[in-house]
């Protein structure tokens, strides 16, 4: 089976690629490094740094943005691999179990791969606990609903 019957039979989508060796040149970053740079978590402790943990170090600085880009850059140059960014929709559970789905709701996260041939895998493993974890949270939900009736 392909990567991309894999990732479709799991219900899941990149959304976005970056090539860190091609995002990252001896001048700038590239449009979409730059945009995901930009939009980090001051929170060093947020799960974005487990993708890009070189970037930890400056999560806290909310001074000046060109500043942090220059960081950045420095920080990410030479890296190797890939940023990806995968997505997976939201389960609804109804009763008895079954679930509805669709890409009007999903979930986002960012992760760093080293290869190609790693992001199908990655983002499958990544929704299926995704999965487990919205089955579990229903599965509680009914018991404690049991238990208080």
């Amino acid at each position: 089976m392909s990567q991309a019957n894999a990732m479709f039979d799991a219900t899941v989508r990149v959304e976005r690629i970056i090539w860190l060796p091609g995002a990252v040149s001896g001048e700038r970053l590239s449009p979409d490094l730059k945009e995901f740079v930009e939009d980090l978590d001051t929170d060093p402790a947020s799960v974005v740094y487990e993708a890009v943990p070189e970037l930890r170090s400056i999560a806290e600085n909310d001074g000046d943005e060109d500043l942090f880009i220059e960081l950045a850059q420095e920080l990410l140059l030479g890296a190797t691999g890939f940023l990806v960014q995968g997505a997976t929709p939201t389960r609804e559970y109804v009763t008895g179990g079954s679930f509805f789905s669709g890409w009007g709701s999903y979930y986002t996260k960012w992760f760093r791969v080293a290869t190609e041939a790693d992001i199908a895998p990655t983002i499958i493993a990544w929704a299926e606990d995704e999965a487990n974890k919205a089955q579990a949270a229903y599965a509680a939900a009914l018991s404690e609903r049991a238990s208080t009736e």
